[in-house]
Order: C-alpha cells, then sequence, then structure tokens
C-alpha cells in the first residue's frame, strides 16, 4: 500500500501544465497544431494565438504549422509558459527555369482550329476558348449528341446539369434557367436568351434549331461572362453554333488546317525555278546583291550615267522594286531617274 500511494504521488507531481501564446513575430497564430511526441494528446491555439495543455514532465512538445518550420521544445518543471514565435518555411530549388509564357491565340486561329477544338465557340462577340475564357462555360459538341431529341429543352436538360429547360405548350418558346429559385426569387433575374450563329433572341421558338444541324452548344451561366450581353443575359445564355453557319477549314469542302504548319515562315512564294534564276540579267543580280537601301540606290545611280551600256533602262514589275528598293513614291522624292510608273511596272 505505501509502494502504490508512493506512485500516485510521483505520477502527480510530474505532471505540469503548459500555456503560452503563439506568434509569427508580429501578429498571433490561430489553429497551430501543439502536440506531444509519441502521444496522441494535443491541442491548437486559439483566435488570439494562446493554449494550454497537460503533459508530463519532460514531454516534447511539436508546434507545427502550414508554411512555417516545426519547433520543437522540452517541457520542464520551470518551463511552465511558452510562448513561440514560428518561423517561416523556406524551400531552396536546385534549378529554376523561367519560361515565357505562350501568347493567347489570335480570333483568325481560334478560327482556323475551329472544327477540331470541341472547347471553341463562336459568339457575336468572338471566338470563345473554355480553357482560357476565365468563368464557368461548358461546351458539348455535335460529335457527343448521339441521341435524336424531339427538341432543343431535351438536349439543354441532358446535357447540362444544373441547367432546367422546357417547352411551353401554350407559348411553344424555350424557357431555360441556369440557376436556382431561392426564398429571395430567381437569382439569375429570369430565363436565359439564346444566341444562334450570331443572332441573340430573348425567346426561341421550341422548334427553329434542327438538333442534328446542331455543330457545337454551349451555356453560360457565369455573371462575368455575361457582361457583353448586358441585362438581357442576367439569366445566362444558351450559344448554338450550326453546320450550315459553319465556315472554318475542314467543312464544306474548304481545306482542313493544318496544325503542324509552321507559321511565321518569311518564305513569301517568290522561289524562282534554277532555269529561270540562272536566265536572271545582271542589273537585278547586281540590285539583289546590294546589301543596304544606299547601296541600290547607288546602283541606279551610277548606271544613270552609264550612256555607253545602261543597264537600268528597262521594265521593271512593280512587286520586285518594292523587295529590292521599297516604295516608287519614296524614290520618287530622291531620285530623278524614274520616267514613268503604272499600277504593274515602272521604267527606269
Amino acid at each position: 500500500m505505501l509502494w502504490l500511494f508512493t506512485s500516485i504521488v510521483w505520477g502527480q507531481q510530474n505532471e505540469i501544465t503548459v500555456t503560452g501564446k503563439v506568434t509569427n513575430g508580429m501578429t498571433p497564430m490561430e489553429d497551430v497544431n501543439i502536440t506531444v511526441s509519441n502521444s496522441k494528446n494535443g491541442t491548437k491555439t486559439d483566435a488570439n494565438g494562446y493554449y494550454s495543455l497537460n503533459v508530463k514532465e519532460g514531454a516534447l512538445l511539436r508546434y507545427s504549422y502550414v508554411g512555417f518550420e516545426t519547433a520543437e521544445i522540452l517541457a520542464e518543471d520551470v518551463s511552465r509558459t511558452l510562448n513561440i514565435v514560428m518561423v517561416p518555411e523556406v524551400n531552396e530549388l536546385d534549378n529554376v527555369t523561367v519560361t515565357k509564357t505562350l501568347p493567347r491565340k489570335t480570333q483568325k486561329e481560334l478560327f482556323q482550329e475551329y472544327n477540331t477544338n470541341p472547347n471553341l465557340i463562336k459568339t457575336m462577340f468572338g471566338i470563345l476558348d473554355k480553357d482560357v475564357v476565365g468563368y464557368s462555360m461548358r461546351t458539348v459538341d455535335e460529335k457527343e449528341i448521339k441521341i435524336v431529341y424531339p427538341d432543343l429543352s431535351f438536349l439543354i436538360n441532358n446535357r447540362f446539369a444544373g441547367v432546367a429547360s422546357r417547352c411551353n405548350p401554350v407559348t411553344d418558346l424555350l424557357e431555360t434557367t441556369m440557376r436556382k429559385v431561392t426564398s429571395l426569387g430567381n437569382a439569375g433575374g429570369g430565363g436565359s436568351i439564346y444566341e444562334v450563329d450570331g443572332t441573340v433572341f430573348e425567346s426561341l421558338p421550341c422548334a427553329m434549331v434542327d438538333i442534328s444541324n446542331i455543330k457545337r452548344i454551349a451555356v453560360i451561366p457565369s455573371f462575368s461572362g455575361l457582361t457583353k450581353y448586358g441585362t438581357m443575359a442576367k439569366g445566362g445564355i444558351v450559344i448554338i453554333n450550326t453546320k450550315t453557319g459553319n465556315f472554318s477549314p475542314g467543312t464544306n469542302g474548304i481545306e482542313n488546317y493544318d496544325q503542324a504548319k509552321l507559321r511565321n515562315n518569311i518564305y513569301s512564294n517568290d522561289a524562282l525555278a534554277f532555269d529561270t534564276s540562272s536566265n536572271e540579267p545582271e542589273y537585278l543580280r547586281q540590285l539583289r546583291s546590294s546589301v543596304t537601301e544606299e547601296e541600290r540606290r547607288k546602283f541606279i545611280g551610277n548606271d544613270r550615267h552609264n550612256t555607253v551600256n545602261p543597264t537600268t533602262l528597262f521594265w521593271m514589275p512593280i512587286s520586285i522594286f518594292q523587295r529590292n528598293l521599297g516604295t516608287v513614291n519614296s524614290l520618287m522624292v530622291s531620285s530623278k531617274n524614274i520616267k514613268s510608273y503604272s499600277p504593274q511596272t515602272l521604267w527606269l
């Protein structure tokens, strides 16, 4: 009995209450995890950074928080109050590579790849890319419309979750809503509007759009994506692209857009066959060999005084002249050796 009583007293003397405050050096930190090593005992700091925890003397306390280094403190009888300052965790990278952000595609590029990119939708304000618009937009391509739906409302209900659409039997008009009706009324402020091949309709007859003629359909419920349409689109918009209204490459016999083709090629289809270039007149060879504009102008100026065998008295196509000497008007201002010119040729 004496031994048991001594053990209880010794155990009570070994348990201490540790209190304190955790900060980041300036402000208190809330929800810092404070645990006892090799134990399930632990707590968290309150909104003001304070905590209190009963531990045994000699226990190892761990203070952890996301983004900060973990602190470990040994609880001793003389350390009943522990105020901790958390230090931000810094991860050093061996190598850092900075890559240039690719620019957004132009409307011309989006138009070219429209048929091969199901994330694109054509609108009256241009072509939108679902991956880069920055707001909620969902699209369905013609390949995903495998069921023959009676009308557009069935397609919208089956392909766009959270969007409700029905054909009003009285008015024979589509009624589409994209936001739930709350205790304060319709959060969207009314029904959706429709855009078909760039034309906006506040109301759309149920049978106006043939389901088999739909190339792509999209819904935009986000307010940030509807600002261009004004207040009439406060309930969202359904955008429909038809097959008959699609003129992007790859449609109706138009050559498909080659995604692998080089776009910034300086070649402008001005190459000459070897037989043709080998018979090129001497004056054109000298003209092409002139590096700077000053050299080219000097060539014409010197040759102008060559009365024995002048070489620059010839009909030169305007395209060749502009490629080698610049605009005709600029040369006429600084040179007197242009006798006449037409939209196609000039006489030197």
